[in-house]
């Protein structure tokens, strides 16, 4: 069973470190669902045939789960100085302004995905 789990980590590029992140650990069912919806169909045609393949929109991917996976933030401020909101808009805000940020999501939700399947295999008495 997975465990449906949240966890803050710090942002390491933030030298004031004060920017954390919360992130949230999805379901197989999630991550699915958004593959799923950003998956991109490719026809192309080779002699007599027709053949598809299978790719994605890597933008559409990474956006759709960094909108899943970050549920709350801290210290991330806009040009004026002013908290960025944790919502959707701020979150692409946040994806558009640091380059850096999709592979951090990722990494935390690697990470986190890990501790917990470390966890379940330590409760398993098998």
């Amino acid at each position: 069973m997975t465990t449906q789990r949240k966890q803050w980590y710090p942002v390491p590029q933030d030298e004031s470190g004060d920017c954390q992140v919360e992130i949230l650990h999805l379901k197989p069912g999630e991550v699915a669902s958004i593959e799923a919806k950003t998956n991109d169909i490719v026809g192309k045609q080779v002699g007599d045939d027709f053949q598809t393949e299978i790719g994605f929109k890597l933008y559409d991917r990474t956006r759709a789960y960094v909108l899943a996976a970050v549920v709350d933030f801290k210290g991330f401020v806009d040009i004026k100085g002013k908290p960025v909101k944790c919502n959707d808009k701020g979150k692409l805000a946040i994806l558009k302004e640091y380059g850096w940020f999709s592979d951090f999501v990722e990494e935390c939700r690697d990470t986190l995905a890990a501790e917990i399947e470390e966890e379940e295999k330590d409760a398993d008495p098998n």
